[in-house]
């Protein structure tokens, strides 16, 4: 979660590390309560939780974590961007879960986090691969549309998001 909060910037991770061994001291380990109270909320944070509501399919939460970003000043073709990286992570888990490889392999293989693979270990067991490539497809038509057809991005924003989280973009198979 701390990775998650941080990103891979080396010198912040070591200050927010002091921070949070000074906070818990003796008395216990460091818990995720404990992160997420003393690690600044940052716009990254609210980025991942929306992306994470829209991946459980909760629409009420990922529209208002979507509304907050965009009242922030958030670009729209960043959120989509980290939308799709998420969709696109959820398949490449989804894809590798079938060989059946230990979290951390399944981390290195992707070269990701081992915190965001066990995420998105739970959240791929929601959606086949065939959902995942329909997923992905209406993700690049809403980045064609945001580039090029002079559509509000925020109104094809939240239909993109309600598509996603009511389970209205299928699949074959």
């Amino acid at each position: 979660l701390l990775a998650a909060y941080v990103g891979a910037d080396l010198r912040l991770l070591d200050q927010e590390l002091d921070k949070l061994l000074t906070y818990a001291g003796p008395r216990h380990a460091v818990t995720e309560d404990d992160v997420r109270r003393m690690v600044p909320a940052a716009a990254q944070t609210s980025i991942f939780e929306m992306v994470d509501a829209v991946a459980a399919r909760d629409s009420r939460t990922a529209l208002r974590l979507l509304h907050g970003l965009l009242d922030d000043g958030e670009a729209p073709l960043y959120l989509l961007f980290m939308i799709t990286r998420q969709f696109r992570i959820l398949l490449q888990v989804r894809l590798l879960q079938t060989a059946n490889l230990a979290p951390s392999e399944l981390a290195q293989r992707l070269g990701q986090h081992p915190f965001v693979v066990e995420k998105a270990s739970r959240q791929a067991r929601q959606f086949t691969v065939p959902q995942l490539e329909a997923i992905l497809g209406r993700l690049l038509q809403a980045d064609l549309a945001l580039k090029s057809s002079g559509i509000n991005p925020v109104l094809e924003l939240d239909m993109l998001v309600v598509g996603l989280t009511r389970g209205q973009i299928k699949g074959g198979h």
